[in-house]
């Protein structure tokens, strides 16, 4: 009788752990898209920074050709 009870209970060991196992890999599958999102953002924000520290720098660079300019004159 104690053998039954004792494999009775790894079997409900198995259950549980299978279910915790699940749980898991459903929190990670979860994780994992969260991750790809945050991905895709950070890769929008870095091509939006490129663009207006770009843009800024062909505003600089043709500011600073007006005043070399104007001092020429």
């Amino acid at each position: 009788m104690e053998k039954e009870l004792n494999i009775t209970d790894l079997l409900q060991s198995i259950r549980e752990l299978r279910i915790s196992q699940e749980k898991t890999d459903k929190q990670i599958e979860k994780t994992d898209k969260q991750i790809e999102k945050t991905d895709k953002q950070v890769r929008a924000l870095t091509k939006d920074i490129f663009g207006i520290s770009t843009s800024m720098g062909l505003e600089a660079e043709e500011l600073f050709r007006n005043v070399v300019f104007e001092n020429r004159e």
